[in-house]
């Protein structure tokens, strides 16, 4: 098997869904994912630390319901590929997103929530579990 379809986990945090959270992972400079809860939305994104903090790739994970609250923890995590070119985040267990810095793609299980970002690209790839299974080996 490949090296580089190994994964490396390098942030793991619980948190409420609906509450302010930011957790972010950067094992390779200058390139830094974030996962944040604003209390409305929660949004993948890259920067590049180079360019003084500049979004350069977003996805918005979930949006929160007016009234809609949250009782149970939400555990998140992100991972890198061995070779530090793709970066997936998982939200209890499942993988909701990665961003692709090799091919300039970036994957979601619910890519349609992105037309509320008002960000829709053309990079934008619905993930499953066969892209998924391309993109990663586990050990």
């Amino acid at each position: 098997m490949e090296k580089e379809k190994y994964i490396i986990l390098d942030a793991e945090d619980n948190f409420y869904k609906g509450e302010e959270f930011f957790v972010h992972s950067s094992p390779k400079a200058p390139i830094t994912v974030v996962f944040e809860d604003t209390g409305e939305l929660g949004c993948f994104y890259a920067v590049n630390t180079d360019l003084e903090t500049e979004i350069f790739d977003e996805i918005l994970i979930y949006k929160i319901q007016e009234g809609q609250i949250f009782s149970k923890t939400t555990k998140i995590q992100i991972y890198w590929t061995a070779d530090y070119l793709k970066s997936l985040l998982y939200i209890n267990y499942i993988c909701e997103a990665v961003l692709d810095f090799q091919n300039n793609s970036m994957y979601a299980r619910n890519p349609s929530l992105d037309k509320l970002l008002n960000t829709a690209d053309s990079k934008l790839r619905t993930l499953n579990d066969q892209i998924l299974n391309s993109i990663i080996q586990f050990q």
